[in-house]
């Protein structure tokens, strides 16, 4: 599944309304998500490479989704991608 999205207005939680909101005075950065096929094959590579070279540990990604979200200057956090894996997420920095 080769799927390419456009950026969404990324929301954020609202203590007050105990909801999650989209406030462009306070936050204007985007995301998206990556769900390509392509991408998930190569990790594998990567993966069964680390594994032959680790005779400790075994690695295995779960496939889910990738989310890229782009901070704009107003926002705290840089550029950065959110790997989900299962349920749990790492993140990497974009420089």
């Amino acid at each position: 599944m080769n799927c390419i999205k456009i950026f969404e207005d990324l929301m954020m939680y609202s203590q007050a309304k105990d909801e999650k909101i989209i406030d462009k005075n306070i936050r204007l950065s985007t995301f998206r998500t990556i769900e390509e096929d392509s991408l998930f094959d190569s990790f594998d590579i990567l993966i069964d490479e680390i594994n032959k070279r680790d005779k400790f540990q075994k690695y295995k990604l779960m496939e889910n989704y990738i989310t890229r979200i782009k901070y704009e200057k107003v926002d705290i956090l840089r550029n950065m991608v959110i790997i989900k894996v299962s349920n749990q997420s790492s993140l990497l920095n974009i420089p």
